[in-house]
């Protein structure tokens, strides 16, 4: 029973983020104005807004002009619920639930904020606190961080054009405070190769979001280290 409550909990906290950020992007207030619908713009009540159990019983459609309802809402409540109901750590829900937070600003407008990134730091560094006083750590950071910026430089040459933007080296740098050498490398080969996978059969040349894969690898890594 506390698992289902934590998920539900979960998925009410992704459902905001997932409103905040659509609402940012059509600049209205998130805060202080009723959910419509983004095709009808008929007002959304209760019974409409029910994490993940509106969207089954509505079968991901509104109720009133029966248009499809965004599925990135759905898969994000789901996300949500998940990071709640399977972590335990407190600094580890709080740095998934940025990272989700993250993926979907990247999924929609391809940019992720700086504010956002950088608040992922802080929490990166107090789950680490006792771990990364060491010189050794540092030295192996940053030389992980070199060989990461190796990599893109040289990825870049070979296609000729930029294989990985600025806020996914940030992102992947921070990230790495969280992990040892060998799990830091994992998580960049797992992130590329469930980006290659999802990119089979696709269009190459059009940007596609990073950051959720990057997301998807650091909680399988967070289950792993367990």
């Amino acid at each position: 029973m506390k698992r289902v409550f934590l998920f539900f909990l979960g998925s009410v906290i992704a459902s905001f983020l997932h409103n905040r950020i659509d609402r940012k992007i059509r600049k209205q207030n998130y805060l202080f104005s009723f959910s419509r619908c983004s095709h009808c713009n008929h007002r959304l009540y209760f019974k409409d807004m029910i994490p993940c159990i509106s969207y089954l019983f509505l079968k991901g459609k509104c109720r009133y002009c029966k248009k499809q309802i965004d599925h990135l809402c759905f898969y994000s409540e789901t996300a949500g619920g998940l990071i709640f109901a399977l972590y335990s750590d407190p600094w580890q829900i709080i740095s998934l639930s940025i990272l989700l937070s993250l993926s979907l600003w990247d999924i929609r407008i391809q940019k992720i904020p700086d504010q956002e990134l950088f608040l992922l730091l802080p929490v990166i560094l107090f789950s680490r606190i006792d771990s990364i006083r060491g010189f050794r750590f540092w030295i192996e950071w940053i030389e992980t961080v070199s060989v990461l910026l190796l990599f893109v430089i040289m990825t870049g040459r070979i296609y000729r054009k930029q294989t990985m933007g600025e806020g996914d080296l940030i992102l992947l740098s921070v990230l790495f405070l969280s992990f040892e050498l060998r799990e830091r490398f994992f998580l960049l080969e797992l992130s590329c190769l469930l980006a290659l996978f999802w990119l089979f059969g696709k269009e190459k040349d059009k940007p596609f979001p990073f950051v959720p894969f990057i997301a998807v690898s650091y909680a399988v890594l967070l289950i792993a280290n367990r």
